[in-house]
């Protein structure tokens, strides 16, 4: 799976990296996590000596970026999900929806790829003439 997916636990309880090491903990590139940054998504408290403190409720969120990130939903849409996440009430019903919503326009890409896959087949078909020999 590509998804990055966090569960654990720090025993240690703030966990302190510098902006190469959360990159290298998450795949992610330095203008995602600026765009991060810069969209008020991701926030994260420095330490006394310059590195950001990451506690699991910052790397729990940023995991969730990154995954809405890699299965290519809009920044406006994140942001939407992620004011949803901020809540005090419970917006499950609404992150679902916005869910739904993006894979049926996934769904909707896919299929228009397939349609493109069968002219191609159906191209090379009409150059090739049938594969099977009898």
């Amino acid at each position: 799976m590509f998804l990055f997916d966090y569960h654990g636990s720090s025993d240690k309880g703030a966990v302190e990296m510098n902006r190469k090491e959360v990159q290298a903990w998450f795949p992610l590139r330095d203008e995602e996590l600026q765009s991060f940054e810069q969209a008020g998504l991701y926030d994260h408290p420095k330490a006394e000596n310059g590195l950001m403190e990451h506690d699991d409720k910052d790397i729990k969120r940023l995991s969730l970026l990154v995954t809405l990130t890699q299965i290519g939903m809009n920044m406006e849409d994140i942001k939407t999900y992620i004011g949803y996440e901020r809540c005090d009430i419970d917006q499950k019903s609404k992150k679902v929806l916005l869910l739904k919503k993006h894979r049926q326009a996934l769904l909707e890409k896919l299929h228009d790829q397939q349609k493109c896959i069968d002219c191609l087949d159906m191209l090379l078909y009409d150059l090739q003439g049938c594969c099977c020999k009898r």
